[in-house]
């Protein structure tokens, strides 16, 4: 009985994963050793995405003409997943992307070794017949092991600085997405009268009032489940805003619109009219109210803040340091 509820969990939890839609990381390619990173459709599991450590030293020095700053793994130029010399504008970013680099230090990882594997096998009643003693109910422990790993998923500035550089999506395709889900931003969706939608109101006019103000748009909210029907006046003033930012503005705008689920809030963000802890609570406004009537769920709420604090302060620092 035990062997059949095993094979079914396993078929379950394949299919599963098989369903489960692969997210955009930033891996390392087989040529790592030139010093280069490599954008990958792959599982976010940071043990699937990381590698051993190629390189000793990290640095940073000017660019040839002046233009910029290099990141260095062993005197040799980090290249972007596309295989560009990443350059940034500031220096503060450059060292910040290093110290990311620096930091893939080594750590301990639970590994099977060779006595561990023969301690197993010993155990097995198939290699001892005359050995009448019960089986263990649960594997041995893996040892602990000293290994240095490269985790792309821990270098936030980094895969910011590259997807900056590369432009993956083409800056147009980013505009028109960021347009075309204008109408469902959080800010402009309201709930039912209510509770909430007092809490809505109160939270979210004073960042749609700046929005008004720094944009020439209406923006008017909407309870209705389609969203907010915008006119094309406020579009194409939205479109023009977007248009108007740099490549580095605009990357880190589309990813704070896509943790915030709110365009004209990641706007608020990028010209420093909100900061990272005032984002996080707008963000999360719905769901804080869920905490406060229902409670907390330990290990789910707690890291989602955890990991969307992260996601909003990425940027942010991302935008601080080019201006330094």
């Amino acid at each position: 009985m035990t062997g059949v509820l095993r094979r079914s969990a396993g078929r379950l939890v394949s299919a599963v994963e098989a369903c489960v839609a692969p997210v955009q990381t930033l891996s390392l390619p087989g040529d790592a050793r030139r010093g280069s990173a490599t954008h990958s459709v792959s599982s976010s599991s940071p043990r699937e995405t990381s590698i051993g450590r190629f390189y000793k030293h990290v640095g940073v020095r000017p660019e040839d003409q002046g233009q910029g700053y290099h990141v260095t793994l062993d005197s040799r130029v980090l290249r972007t997943p596309a295989q560009k010399p990443l350059m940034v504008p500031s220096e503060a970013l450059a060292h910040a992307i290093a110290a990311e680099w620096e930091c893939q230090v080594s750590g301990l990882l639970r590994a099977p070794t060779s006595s561990h594997t023969r301690t197993r096998l010993q155990r097995s009643r198939r290699l001892v017949p005359h050995d009448t003693s019960p089986l263990p109910l649960a594997p041995l422990p893996l040892p602990l092991q000293q290994v240095q790993r490269v985790q792309p998923h821990t270098m936030p500035l980094m895969t910011l600085a590259a997807t900056a550089i590369d432009a993956p999506r083409g800056r147009a395709v980013v505009v028109d997405t960021l347009i075309h889900y204008l109408h469902t931003d959080s800010l402009l969706c309201r709930e039912a009268p209510g509770r909430l939608a007092v809490l809505q109101a109160e939270t979210y006019e004073p960042i749609l009032g700046w929005a008004r103000a720094r944009l020439g748009a209406a923006l008017r909210p909407s309870d209705s489940i389609f969203g907010a029907a915008l006119p094309d006046a406020d579009l194409a003033a939205a479109q023009a805003y977007l248009e108007s930012l740099d490549r580095w503005h605009l990357t880190a705008l589309e990813h704070l619109a896509a943790c915030c689920r709110s365009v004209l809030l990641a706007c608020a963000v990028v010209e420093g009219e909100v900061g990272v802890p005032d984002a996080l609570a707008v963000a999360r406004l719905e769901e804080s109210a869920q905490i406060a009537q229902w409670g907390l769920v330990e290990g789910g709420h707690d890291i989602d803040i955890a990991d969307l604090r992260v996601r909003v302060a990425a940027p942010s620092v991302f935008l601080r340091l080019l201006r330094v």
